[in-house]
């Protein structure tokens, strides 16, 4: 073929697969707004990002190896747990109650290596969620000793 015939062929192709579009063109994008649905009434609703873990022993805060990037609580009781975000990936989902008289959460899922979604939850001053007794699992797992840090709690910030 020569070499035009190649240009207009590879941009067609592009083109009808929606990789040369421009970015204002996404027509099928989710907004961030309906991927992370909040109600006012409900202050846990939306999306969350992990910025500390509790460790067991000492309760001190410290900072994940690999951070949670999207915790997502959608008011009608589903939940999503990623830890990094791409388009509407997730490394998995389920659903949660919620005891706002006891402060109890449980995330309810199957299927997930050390997961343990029951435990409690709190909100600080600055308005990010704490849970405690929760473990979500890990994203990875330490390649030279198998092994993963387990913690009693996080901390999530707001999106």
């Amino acid at each position: 073929m020569k070499p035009l015939r190649v240009f207009i062929l590879i941009t067609a192709l592009l083109t009808i697969t929606g990789c040369a579009s421009q970015p204002d063109n996404h027509y099928d994008e989710i907004s961030m707004e309906d991927w992370c649905i909040k109600d006012a009434d409900i202050p846990w609703s939306g999306c969350w990002k992990e910025i500390q873990q509790i460790d067991c022993e000492t309760s001190d805060e410290f900072e994940p190896d690999d951070a949670i990037g999207e915790l997502r609580l959608i008011p009608d009781g589903h939940y999503s747990i990623t830890w990094h975000p791409f388009e509407t990936y997730t490394d998995y989902a389920g659903t949660y109650n919620i005891d706002q008289v006891e402060g109890t959460i449980a995330f309810n899922h199957d299927n997930a290596s050390g997961f343990d979604g029951d435990g409690f939850y709190s909100f600080r001053e600055n308005g990010d969620l704490e849970l405690i007794d929760i473990w979500f699992g890990s994203f990875y797992k330490e390649s030279d000793s198998g092994t993963e840090k387990v913690s009693c709690g996080y901390v999530f910030r707001k999106n």
